[in-house]
């Protein structure tokens, strides 16, 4: 989800949380708005580049073509336990954080769910051992397999949900069919290991 939705929902959020507390309320807009900066982070991480130089960070990261597996310190179950964890014992501003971060997630649950028939926000420890997957894949030289069966995965998911033409309409979207568009896609996929991706 783009940034002004996110935006928007936190100062929904901040507006009554300023009532009780107006440094609560500062936590609420920024936790809803600015987990995303985990994708930036990852980002990074996979490509050994911070692009502090204009046009900056946000615009290599939407130019950028990977579409693997990713590990996001933010968006998972476990960060928003933690966060709760803390909340219940400790209160105050981590009741904030909490709220934002849940409201953010749930947004992000939403979206892919209605767009894409998947639940985007999943374990974090999940994510690390897929990552690491494509990671030993990468190591032995056979990354473009790799990729390749994550996206007809990916397809087969979208066609086996909406059906071959809207699924494939959807695939297009995505901008999937860019990648390895040499390689054909296997159109007997039934989508059973969709949960596995993105």
């Amino acid at each position: 989800m783009k940034l002004l939705p996110h935006a928007t929902a936190g100062a929904i959020l901040s507006v009554p949380v300023f009532v009780w507390s107006p440094s609560g309320a500062l936590i609420a807009f920024l936790s809803t708005t600015l987990i995303d900066i985990d994708h930036l982070l990852f980002y990074s991480l996979h490509t050994g580049r911070i692009p502090l130089a204009p046009p900056g960070p946000v615009s290599a990261y939407k130019k950028w073509s990977y579409f693997g597996p990713r590990v996001q310190l933010l968006h998972n179950y476990e960060t928003l336990l933690v966060i709760s964890a803390l909340a219940w014992f400790y209160g105050g501003l981590f009741v904030y954080a909490f709220l934002g971060i849940a409201i953010h997630l749930i947004m992000d649950q939403a979206e892919g769910y209605s767009r894409y028939r998947f639940f985007r926000i999943r374990s974090l420890a999940g994510d690390f051992f897929r990552y690491r997957s494509y990671r030993k894949a990468l190591r032995a030289g056979s990354e473009k397999e790799y990729l390749v069966a994550w996206r007809d995965d990916w397809l087969g998911h979208l066609r086996h949900v909406f059906g071959e033409e809207k699924g494939s309409e959807i695939g297009e979207k995505c901008g999937i069919f860019n990648t390895y568009k040499e390689t054909g896609i296997d159109m007997s996929k039934t989508g059973a290991t969709w949960r596995d991706l993105l």
